[in-house]
């Protein structure tokens, strides 16, 4: 996940104020919500949230959801906003979804946009994965947050009641095998990380203590959840090394100079860190991640 600033947050709230547009065609007793699709600047797909085909008949909207059987997962009678407007891209664009952006704002009682809280729609959350949707955008009370939708999905079944953005953000990375264990045993306790292309949804800067980084281990899909206690940027890898040590950053072993070689072997490090140079990422492993350490 990465805030967006600038031209592109400006884009992004423009686009925002459409699905809120939309969202005013919602019929749902309980919120109104709406969703826009966009690829490369064009709206391919639209929706807002009303009971299925817009029958009364199907309308559940007063009945309390703790009433339903545990067997029904989705408890809202309605069609979702984020649905709707995949159909739609489907229907009418099935050949622009990939690689687009979706959009979703709900609206308060007022009639105004109400900043969102953190993922948990997982029904949403696989179907944009699955549309070829590359990006999910929310706007939080920090900003408007651009997902990967991957990682939306992840965060979505890790929501847990209570969990506030205000204060903590979650972040899903992908990580090696040996490292993935390392963090898991608990004697890596740097994740030493780069800007590259394949991690752009994360601003490394922008980490701050008490956030909640997921690691997905790229050879068996488990996940292991850990806690961000600081950030430290060094100009290169020996900088970091120096200053970290290499006992607690290199699931390898080794010394500084092999150090510098492994992480310089990286795909796209050796160069994003002559410009950007590294982060070294002090985190602490949960200890109780059951139910991560057999994936999800």
């Amino acid at each position: 996940m990465r805030y967006l600033s600038g031209r592109e947050e400006e884009e992004a709230i423009h686009f925002i104020r459409t699905a809120a547009d939309v969202a005013k065609n919602a019929t749902c007793i309980r919120a109104k919500c709406g969703s826009v699709i966009v690829n490369k600047g064009e709206i391919i797909g639209s929706g807002f949230n009303s009971p299925p085909a817009g029958l009364e008949s199907q309308r559940r909207c007063s009945i309390p959801k703790n009433t339903y059987d545990i067997k029904v997962t989705d408890k809202t009678c309605c069609v979702h906003a984020e649905q709707r407007a995949i159909m739609d891209a489907l229907s009418r664009n099935p050949d622009k979804i990939k690689g687009s952006r979706l959009y979703f704002i709900r609206l308060d009682k007022s009639g105004n946009n109400e900043k969102a809280g953190k993922p948990y729609c997982t029904i949403c959350s696989k179907m944009a994965l699955d549309s070829g949707i590359s990006e999910f955008v929310l706007w939080h009370e920090k900003g408007v947050c651009v997902y990967d939708t991957q990682e939306y999905n992840s965060l979505s079944y890790n929501y847990k009641s209570g969990s506030n953005d205000k204060y903590t953000s979650e972040y899903f990375l992908e990580i090696n095998n040996r490292p993935f264990n390392a963090i898991n045993a608990g004697t890596k306790k740097i994740e030493v990380r780069a800007p590259t292309e394949h991690n752009k949804h994360v601003k490394f800067m922008e980490l701050k203590q008490g956030d909640v980084i997921i690691f997905e281990n790229n050879e068996t899909k488990n996940r292991l959840k850990a806690e961000v206690i600081g950030v430290r940027h060094y100009k290169d890898a020996r900088s970091l090394l120096e200053s970290e040590g290499t006992l607690k950053t290199l699931s390898s072993g080794g010394n500084i100079e092999q150090g510098i070689k492994s992480i310089n072997s990286i795909p796209g490090y050796e160069e994003s860190i002559k410009l950007n140079g590294v982060y070294a990422i002090e985190i602490k492993r949960y200890v109780n991640n059951k139910d991560f350490s057999t994936g999800l």
